[in-house]
C-alpha cells in the first residue's frame, strides 16, 4: 500500500510541475523552507518529503465497493 501512494503521489506531483506555469524555487533561492506555491493542475504549496501519511479510511458501500482514503499532514 505505501508504494502504491508514493508512486502515486509522484505522478501527481510530476503532473503539477508540467502544468504549471510558476515554477518551484530552488531550495537555495527559498525564503522559507517548503516549497512555493505552484499553479498547476493541484496548486500545491507543499514538497512531497514534507507530507506524513495521517491516516487511512476505508469505507465499503452497499454493493461491496471498497474505497481506501488517505489524510496527510505537513
Amino acid at each position: 500500500m505505501l508504494q502504491a501512494i508514493s508512486t502515486h503521489y509522484s505522478l501527481l506531483y510530476a503532473e503539477e510541475e508540467r502544468t504549471a506555469t510558476i515554477k518551484i524555487l530552488p531550495m537555495k533561492q527559498r525564503k522559507i523552507e517548503n516549497r512555493n506555491q505552484t499553479n498547476g493542475k493541484y496548486g500545491m504549496g507543499h514538497d512531497v518529503r514534507g507530507l506524513m501519511p495521517d491516516q487511512i479510511n476505508v469505507y465499503r458501500d452497499d454493493k461491496d465497493i471498497v474505497t481506501l482514503t488517505l489524510e496527510t499532514d505537513s
